[in-house]
């Protein structure tokens, strides 16, 4: 009975001793990160720490060797959701990521002159750049055409927005001259002779 007896306890410490030291089952736990977003036009980031925190029998892996961020499925050149598989070992963690579009446009303006009664758009005097379709116009009473009827320099708002309504605004001056009038015409007749 006590050789039975000590066979258990020994048996229970070989147990205990082989979980303390790593020959036991590893239990993984993958905690996602709230609210995994990427901007449009950004790249992925190969840092697992960026998307979640991964722990194996309670304490946190700081060695990523082995933990591999599959971002294959993830386009960050078009909006929307996608799968982001992280892979440590035999474990698969998917987590959803949004892509999205909260920069605005890139807004480039130019000042100019034009002649009175010359009308101008907002795309002669700007231009946006951004990752998703973008366009200008002027901020004067909703108008996208621009004409000028006296001698002056004005400056206006020009609006640059994205299909995501991310909005940029930028100030340009514009300057209307008269027009030069023809030049007069001379006749034989307007000529006289000094003496």
């Amino acid at each position: 009975m006590k050789k039975q007896f000590k066979m258990i306890v020994l048996a229970s410490l070989l147990v205990l001793v082989m979980q303390l030291v790593g020959c036991g089952e590893v239990e993984l736990t993958i905690k996602p990160n709230p609210a995994t977003t990427i901007e449009l036009g950004s790249e992925m980031s190969q840092d697992v720490n960026d998307y979640m925190t991964v722990t194996v029998g309670g304490k946190e892996v700081q060695n990523q060797e082995g933990i591999v961020v599959d971002t294959s499925q993830v386009d960050t050149t078009k909006v929307g959701m996608y799968m982001l598989n992280i892979i440590y070992e035999d474990h698969l963690s998917i987590l959803n990521v949004a892509v999205i579009d909260s920069t605005p446009p890139e807004l480039s303006v130019t000042d100019t002159k034009i002649a009175i009664g010359t009308a101008i758009s907002a795309n002669e005097v700007a231009s946006a750049n951004d990752y998703s379709e973008s366009g200008v116009a002027f901020l004067v009473d909703g108008e996208y055409v621009l004409e000028l009827t006296i001698t002056e320099t004005v400056d206006v708002t020009v609006s640059a927005m994205d299909e995501y309504g991310n909005e940029n605004t930028k100030t340009v001056h514009i300057e209307a001259f008269a027009a030069d009038a023809e030049a007069p015409v001379v006749s034989a007749n307007d000529i006289s002779a000094v003496d």
